[in-house]
């Protein structure tokens, strides 16, 4: 279960959503942020977007969620599959002298 603070942000960037944000960046912004608040990926992300509810300027609020998103999205691509290289191993002897 989401605690009161969660809910209260995911209720704020839907509704932002719904009403205020207008620019495509922002609105990607605010879909991509979604998910991560949904399943409590960052505790932080939770206490940003939540500071933000009482944002009365609707450009700042933009750009606010846009940093939100770069600071907390990765735009790393990972390759799934990796080729197998087959490594031959290296015998290393070692002697110890007391």
């Amino acid at each position: 279960k989401l605690d009161v603070r969660t809910q209260s942000a995911l209720n704020s960037l839907s509704n932002w959503l719904a009403t205020i944000i207008e620019s495509e960046p922002a609105k990607e912004a605010a879909i991509n942020l979604l998910p991560l608040l949904q399943n409590g990926t960052y505790a932080n992300l939770t206490n940003e977007v939540y500071k933000l509810r009482n944002e009365q300027n609707a450009l700042k609020l933009e750009r606010d969620l846009i940093l939100l998103a770069q600071k907390y999205t990765s735009k790393i691509r990972r390759d799934l599959k990796k080729e197998l290289v087959l490594v031959e191993p290296k015998i290393i002897i070692s002697e110890t002298f007391i």
